[in-house]
């Protein structure tokens, strides 16, 4: 009985962890993404971007998310969950610092798709990871709770960017955002040697 509430709460703590690491995630995606957006004025001022430009900046992020995501489940599964999900918010982090050293529109399209095809990994990843390492009764609940993510993404990074990019700049913004990814990384891959 002991041993039986033992692996019970072993369970909840796993699901817990599984499922705040995905949320977070998946929330740094949305961050990540939107900081062009809100940076626009700022960044059309500083180049001289037309409406154009900037939608060309869109309009590359989007074609590069759907091919990637042709792609997603092989590297996913041939990977495993845990080196698939690090390497791409690796490669997304990377990505959205990038920002900060482009001086060109083809240096920021360059940036977005980078960005683009390591995001497109992050619910893929996140739902495998639930359907591996959660039992049954735990994966409709766990998988509701990380989609609400983007939604949390889109209500904080409004709060907090253009704050930030006052007080420091907007290279700043992408500096930081990126960064986000790395202190996920220092947690995920510990997390998931346990599993």
């Amino acid at each position: 009985m002991a041993t039986e509430s033992a692996q019970e709460d072993r369970s909840t703590r796993i699901a817990i962890m599984l499922v705040t690491l995905l949320f977070l995630g998946n929330a740094l995606n949305y961050v990540d993404r939107q900081v062009l957006a809100l940076l626009k004025p700022t960044l059309e001022a500083e180049f001289g971007w037309s409406d154009s430009d900037y939608a060309h900046l869109g309009s590359t992020f989007q074609i590069a998310a759907a091919a990637a995501l042709l792609g997603v489940g092989w590297f996913v599964d041939r990977l495993g969950v845990r080196w698939a999900y690090a390497i791409a918010i690796a490669v997304w982090s990377l990505a959205g610092m990038a920002h900060a050293l482009a001086q060109t529109v083809q240096q920021f399209v360059t940036a977005r798709v980078v960005l683009a095809v390591g995001e497109s990994v992050s619910t893929p990843a996140g739902i495998k990871t639930a359907a591996t390492y959660l039992p049954v009764r735990q994966r409709n609940m766990a998988i509701g709770l990380i989609n609400t993510a983007p939604n949390i993404g889109a209500i904080v990074t409004p709060l907090l960017i253009p704050p930030l990019a006052l007080a420091f700049g907007w290279k700043a913004a992408f500096i930081v955002t990126g960064a986000l990814g790395f202190v996920w990384l220092a947690f995920w891959l510990p997390a998931m040697r346990k599993m």
